[in-house]
């Protein structure tokens, strides 16, 4: 039971970090969008209000004056609520005083972007949410409406670029509780529709948030995670389905489940023989005395023989995946446990790297002793070099009557360490690895030298890429996903360092890091 607690908790975990994930990029992608359509809105309003009452929308768009996407139509509406100008060609003029948007701005002497529930075309015939902005006349009075729809599924098209599952949807939701677009992961949409949901009582005090529910066109239940678009009274959410989220987590539970039956009936059944043997004892209380002897001989055997394997499956029930009985399962258990944490060190890897781009990963200076913190990061990988029969040698330079404490970012400098050392131990096969740091008051210069396989000069400018080796051929040889050094790069740059590389192919690599950090004294 503790072990499917824990599962449970960090299944839910990931569940919630996968969709934060998914929802940051969705909400960015609906951002741009708007961006696009305020731009073309301002431009338009622009050059009304300067005398050009009709536009060739045309001419605009193939000069690349007004994009193509995500525009379903623009339009210009005069005071009096007649259609004027429209990108749709062959448009007759229309009135349109009745659409809620123009007696929006006829109500609101106001420069206010209005986003509005989706509206059927009477032009297209086709479903498109309205943004439009007030034009205003020289005196200052009301002129008009400049309106562009924008195809509702374009907004949420984001679900083709990101794994969301079968059950997946993504949306757009306005505060007025309207779905101003609503795609699922079989590319089906819908929009316009009213909604009720928790979303509205979290968005009220969090611009960010998760919660479940069911959908409201399918009705099945759903994770949702949502972030609301700053500036606007919208909000991007995305949900997955519950049960596919939850899928891999029902499997494992069903396993531990089984088991613990099945160690609960060894149990019951051993009792049942322990049972039956007592009273079958009782009943032949009266046989001859060496018949007795006998018999609790056996039941001591018995119990002594069943006990051990009993502990061992008891003990199964709460660390399970380490007491499979089938070694092929043992096996399979170990190599998915160690593909979990090769996967678990890249996922955290590009977490990291994610979090870097986002400026989201503060550098936290705090005083260490900076040797020991050296000298202990070294250590780890004292048992890997030996394992390859590598020397690994450290040098620490303090500066004359240093106390060796100094303000640092520990946490990433030791990762910057840990990576550099694993891919000098992992590329060398004979020689020595050496770590040599010479502080100052202001500067640490950190040289981390192997005598390993180097680096081809036609490399040397991908090393610091994402997800490149040298080639095909060390990627299969050594391992690796090639993102060790993209981080170390930009851990380097976050703290305010530099870093270089010297290599010679056969001879080995040496990198190069020069960091900036204080020394404290103390007087």
């Amino acid at each position: 039971m503790v072990q499917i607690q824990s599962e449970y908790r960090r299944t839910q975990q990931d569940i919630l970090k996968q969709n934060e994930t998914l929802v940051r990029a969705f909400e960015k992608h609906v951002s741009r969008t708007i961006d696009i359509v305020e731009q073309s809105l301002r431009l338009l309003k622009c050059q009304f209000e300067e005398g050009s009452t009709h536009l060739n929308f045309h001419d605009l768009r193939k000069n690349g004056i007004l994009p193509s996407e995500p525009f379903a139509q623009f339009g210009i509406i005069d005071r009096h609520g007649m259609l004027q100008s429209s990108s749709v060609a062959g448009f007759k003029k229309l009135n349109v005083s009745d659409r809620d948007y123009f007696k929006f701005h006829l109500a609101r002497d106001t420069d206010e972007l209005l986003i509005g529930p989706p509206v059927k075309g009477r032009l297209t015939g086709r479903w498109a949410i309205p943004f439009t902005r007030r034009i205003d006349l020289p005196d200052g009075s009301f002129g008009g409406v400049v309106g562009v729809g924008v195809d509702p599924q374009y907004l949420t098209n984001f679900y083709g670029e990101s794994d969301i599952g079968r059950m997946g949807v993504v949306a757009v939701v306005g505060r007025d509780g309207i779905i101003r677009s609503l795609t699922k992961s079989d590319g089906s949409s819908t929009a316009g529709l009213a909604l009720k949901s928790p979303l509205f009582g979290l968005w009220s005090k969090a611009d960010h948030g998760n919660f479940e529910n069911r959908g409201v066109t399918d009705g099945v239940p759903r994770l949702f995670s949502y972030r609301a678009i700053r500036n606007y009274p919208l909000a991007a959410v995305v949900g997955i389905g519950k049960e596919e989220a939850w899928a891999d987590f029902s499997l494992r539970r069903n396993i531990y489940l089984m088991d613990a039956a099945i160690a609960s009936l060894v149990v019951v059944l051993f009792s049942y023989v322990l049972v039956g043997l007592a009273v079958r004892l009782m009943r032949d209380q009266s046989k001859a005395e060496s018949a007795n002897k006998m018999k609790s001989e056996f039941i001591a055997h018995m119990s002594h023989e069943l006990r051990t394997p009993l502990n061992g499956i008891l003990g199964g029930a709460e660390y399970l995946q380490h007491s499979l009985s089938n070694p092929i399962e043992r096996e399979s258990a170990g190599i998915i446990y160690k593909s979990g944490q090769h996967l678990l060190s890249l996922v955290n890897t590009i977490l990291d790297l994610a979090r870097i781009e986002a400026d989201r990963m503060p550098v936290e200076n705090k005083p260490e002793h900076l040797p020991t913190l050296l000298q202990d990061a070294v250590e780890v990988f004292r048992a890997s070099a030996e394992k390859k029969n590598l020397q690994l040698m450290v040098e620490i330079q303090m500066p004359p009557e240093g106390a060796g404490n100094y303000l640092v970012d520990s946490t990433k400098l030791v990762q910057v360490i840990n990576n550099l050392l694993e891919n000098a131990i992992k590329f060398t096969e004979k020689g020595y690895v050496k770590v040599s740091v010479v502080l100052s008051a202001t500067t640490m210069h950190l040289a981390v030298k192997d005598t390993g396989i180097g680096i081809a000069e036609e490399y040397r400018r991908h090393v610091f890429e994402r997800f490149r080796q040298a080639d095909s051929f060390l990627t299969r040889s050594y391992g690796g996903s090639g993102l060790g050094l993209a981080l170390v790069k930009e851990l380097v740059n976050l703290m305010a360092g530099e870093i270089s590389f010297e290599s010679e192919e056969t001879v080995g690599t040496t990198f190069y890091v020069t960091l900036p950090v204080g020394e404290i004294s103390h007087e």
